[in-house]
């Protein structure tokens, strides 16, 4: 049960944390579109919104990838977490059956 109520937890940070990065990710994406409009106006310095929008852009490279591996995680620990319900119900068919088997051993 302690490893269910982790793997909660795991589960529920995991969540978390994409939530996060996916605000990041909007917020970042807002940002290079009002960079793009300022390119698109043909300001002076041109070349600066450029560097600034390549940079917004491998941020956000990076978030949509952090975005993949805590989907991925999250993925796992939810497997991981049916597997565990499947174990623990052949378990509890296990018990049932043992328990009948020593009660009609024990009534012969």
């Amino acid at each position: 049960m302690d490893k269910h109520l982790s793997i909660r937890n795991i589960n529920y940070w995991l969540i978390l944390n994409r939530e996060k990065a996916q605000s990041v990710n909007e917020k970042l994406s807002e940002e290079m579109r009002e960079l793009e409009e300022l390119l698109s106006k043909g300001d002076s310095a041109v070349k600066e919104v450029e560097e600034k929008a390549k940079k917004v852009e491998k941020e956000k490279k990076e978030l949509d990838k952090q975005v993949t591996e805590v989907s991925s995680k999250l993925h796992e620990e939810e497997e991981a977490c049916q597997q565990l319900a499947n174990s623990t119900k052949k378990l509890e068919g296990d018990v049932k059956r043992f328990r009948e088997e020593v009660q009609n051993m024990e009534e012969k």
